[in-house]
């Protein structure tokens, strides 16, 4: 894996509530969507100005036992599945150095390939890291998912505060061509093409490795 370093400072955690949703940690502490993007080589789409310095999300996936660092909002936009596959940002190729720690960056596992078209809630993503972290921070959908998932049981963050509609609101997702949200709310998934617009988007996961 190629590793890339950024410099070392003390990082301040903004803590949630006791459970697997860990808080939310500034960009000033951690790490900018361009100074990442910089750090990969990822020069293609655009970087979303407004979402440049947006807080990520923290958890301790209770799955996995891994702590992911999330943007709150996507990093860029108007970027094609196949140019993250090119810059090795989808499977975990390449990490960074944030702080004196080595992150992992990558793509979100969103769901089946195997599924095609529009749905929500769709049980080819059911088990998914998607599912089982962005589901639970969910203020915008109510009640269960169709496998059992409470929306909103360690957070209540809006669609709007997440950035799932707009520039990079659609996620790729490391399956080829899945993308995670759909303008509406983060329970869609949809397969697609290849076919790129301003709304498809990087919101990468920086897994710590220990």
């Amino acid at each position: 894996m190629k590793s890339l370093m950024i410099g070392a400072s003390q990082m301040r955690l903004r803590m949630g509530p006791k459970t697997p949703f860990q808080g939310e940690v500034l960009a000033s502490d951690f790490i900018t969507g361009t100074v990442l993007a910089t750090a990969v080589g990822l020069t293609s789409g655009s970087s979303i100005g407004a979402n440049d310095t947006t807080p990520w999300l923290v958890f301790a996936d209770p799955v996995d036992g891994k702590t992911k660092y999330v943007p709150k909002r996507p990093l860029r936009s108007g970027l094609k599945y196949t140019e993250l596959f090119s810059a090795g940002v989808v499977d975990g190729n390449k990490t960074v150095t944030i702080k004196g720690k080595v992150y992992k960056v990558r793509l979100f596992n969103g769901g089946a390939t195997s599924f095609r078209g529009s749905a929500a809630d769709p049980a080819a993503c059911y088990g998914s890291e998607w599912n089982r972290l962005m589901y639970r921070i969910s203020g915008s959908s109510v009640g269960l998912s169709g496998e059992g998932i409470e929306f909103g049981q360690w957070a209540k963050i809006s669609d709007d505060d997440l950035g799932i509609k707009g520039f990079g609101g659609y996620t790729w997702c490391q399956e080829p061509y899945l993308y995670r949200g759909n303008d509406t709310h983060i329970t869609q998934a949809v397969y697609t093409t290849g076919t790129v617009t301003h709304r498809f988007g990087w919101r990468p996961v920086l897994e710590l490795i220990d």
